[in-house]
Formats: structure tokens, sequence, C-alpha cells
């Protein structure tokens, strides 16, 4: 078997920002490679199921995150995060100085981004794991960009060749919110830096076009996907109410999670359907915006916004809903993003309704599969 060695900060944790790289490390063996896993320690040990290998090897790096360390400085509780600390939920002025502040500190201490210091031990660990075997290849997977600088020091060293997959984009990133100052900074690392790879692999067309304007190296589609085992088998949906279900962030500038909202406040208010007979479930952080819009459209009898809940019930969930909702960005220029959650759906194999101003890589997937509507 040929030998890969995959860098990925977030394996250890059944994230979204793990699912890739946990994918190439459950199938590769079948295609004729041998993964070794280069990650992160995280507290708590790893959530990998038995699904897995047992002989995956996985190199966990001892690591302090930045942002911890600093939060420790101020005495303040590094498993809690500093706006709850600081009260600045009770008050807006105060946490919109607070945004500000971190802002800034992001700014000037986070470069290239706030898993720096992940580069030293991941770095020390590399060298360790390519001299004491021969290596076939290297994949480092990004957020986080250190990943890319781990994996651009390997490969300068050892001449194995590497393939820098980027999940989102670097500079170009629609969630990029640097002064103009660091962007410089940044896109000069970002060239200096890809420039060393023998191949870049990213999840859209749409991002593969803006990385191949920035970078020589040849850029490749590799879209995301779901696991076939996690794949709805026999699951049937709930039969006791009509029942919609929505899964992961929602951002309230750049999705309209509102139109939604008045749309099922209007279906309701015709008298088509009883408020009895349907619930939405909205999988969420409990955002005071949010909550305050479901009471102004008055639905709170009808729509629960749970939180944050574990992968395994958010699939469950999934799979017993009579539809699912998305919502796309509202700029033209996140027409390339084409998240995981969106595979998740397509697993679950039930409708899709998929709500945004524009179109772009979702509309063109679910237009394919035919897995839903793509309304605006």
């Amino acid at each position: 078997m040929k030998k890969v060695l995959i860098i990925a900060f977030s394996f250890n944790k059944n994230v979204v920002g793990s699912v890739r790289s946990r994918g190439l490390a459950r199938y590769l063996p079948k295609y004729g490679w041998e993964p070794t896993i280069l990650t992160n320690k995280t507290p708590g040990g790893s959530d990998l199921n038995r699904d897995f290998s047992p002989n995956l090897k996985i190199i966990e790096t001892e690591y302090e995150d930045l942002f911890e360390k600093w939060k420790r400085g101020l005495h303040l509780k590094p498993d809690q995060t500093v706006q709850s600390q600081l009260g600045a939920a009770q008050s807006k002025d105060r946490n919109h100085f607070l945004d500000f502040s971190l802002k800034v500190w992001r700014e000037l201490f986070a470069y290239p981004d706030v898993k720096k210091n992940w580069f030293k031990p991941a770095l020390k660990n590399g060298d360790e794991i390519l001299s004491n075997d021969d290596f076939d290849a290297i994949i480092s997977s990004s957020s986080p960009v250190t990943s890319h600088l781990v994996a651009r020091k390997l490969k300068k060293k050892w001449n194995v060749p590497w393939i820098a997959d980027l999940r989102d984009l670097w500079t170009q990133n629609h969630f990029y919110s640097y002064s103009r100052f660091r962007k410089k900074i940044d896109l000069k690392l970002e060239k200096k830096t890809l420039a060393k790879a023998d191949a870049i692999t990213t999840v859209s067309p749409p991002f593969a076009e803006d990385l191949a304007k920035l970078h020589d190296t040849p850029v490749l589609v590799i879209p995301n996907g779901f696991d076939p085992q996690r794949e709805n088998k026999n699951q049937n949906p709930d039969q006791k109410k009509f029942t919609i279900v929505y899964t992961g962030q929602i951002y309230q500038k750049e999705m309209d999670i509102e139109t939604f909202l008045e749309s099922v406040r209007e279906f309701l208010d015709s008298g088509m359907v009883s408020k009895n007979d349907l619930r939405i479930d909205l999988h969420t952080p409990q955002y005071q915006w949010l909550v305050d819009l479901v009471h102004e459209y008055d639905l709170n009898e009808s729509v629960e916004i749970s939180g944050w809940i574990p992968q395994d019930e958010i699939t469950d969930k999934q799979q017993k809903a009579q539809l699912l909702l998305l919502l796309r960005w509202n700029s033209s220029q996140q027409r390339g993003v084409c998240p995981a959650k969106v595979f998740e759906y397509l697993a679950a194999k039930r409708p899709i309704i998929s709500l945004g101003h524009y179109d772009g890589s979702v509309t063109d997937l679910i237009n394919k599969t035919h897995a839903g509507f793509n309304l605006k």
C-alpha cells in the first residue's frame, strides 16, 4: 500500500471541519492508500467510533490554544465565551465594544489564524513521522490554514508530493473580516505557501475559479459528500405533525430566515393548516434576535429553537423530518459555498426547500439531484 500523511487539525472531533478528512481516512485504504493522521490532541480524547479501522494511525500533538491562553491571562474561564463572562449579552454597547476589541486582537495576534500555536508541535511530529517511514503523499486540510504551513515545511524538507485541500477559501473567504493591510500580508503568505503545493483541491467550481485566478498551481474540484453509513435506510418521517427541520448556524445578515418565518405566518393565517399540526425545529443557537423574530411573527407555539445537539441526534432529526430547510447566502460572492449540511440533507433522503437570493453551487446540486426546490 502507498502511504499518505493527512494533516487535519479537527480530525479527532465529530464536527463539520472533520467530515472531509474522516471520509478520506475511512475510504482511502479501499483504493490502496494507508493514511496516517496528524492532528490536535483534544480535551476528553477522540470521539472516533468503532467504524474506523483499529489500525488507523493517529498522531496527536500537544497544543495550547491561543485564545484560551489569552483568556486565562485575563483570569477568565477558558471553556466559556468572553461575552458571557463579561456580561456583554445584557448590554448592546458593551457587546459592540467587546466585538470590536476581539476583532482588533485577532488582527494583531491571530496570524495567520487563531490556531497558529499548533504549527511548531505539528511540524515536529510531522518530521518524526516522515523520518521513520517512507510516504508517497501529504494532504493538508484547512481551515485552519496553519495546516498548510506545516505541510509546506514538510514538503520542502522531505520532497513528498503535497495536496493542499481548501474546504473554504483563504483570503478570498466570504467570512474574511480583517483590514486591507492585514489582507495584503495574508495574501502574500497564501501565494508563498500554496506555490509549493503540487495540487490544490477545493469543494466547488466557483471556489476553483477563484483559486485559479490567484495561483499557478493546478486546482481541482473534489465536492463534499456524505458517508454511505449515515444514509437513511429505513427511517420514516414523524407522522404526528408536519415537521420542518433546520440544522446549523443561522447568520442574521447573511441568511434570510425572516422571509421563511413570514411565509409560515401567512400560511397559518390562511387556515390551510393548523398550528397544532405544524412543528418547526431550528437546531441552532438561541440568538436573541432570532427569538425576537419568532415572537414578532407570533410563532412561539410552532417554532422551537433548540440550540446545538449531538451529531447523531442531528442525523435522527433530519431523517424524521417531512421537510428540511436550507438557507442560502444573500451574496453572489458566496455562490461557491456548498456546506457539508447539504450532503447531510441528501443522506437523510427528505425533501429540501432551499431559500436564498442567489443561485450557486447549492442550487446546482439540488437541481441535479432532484432533491428539492430552490426558492428566492
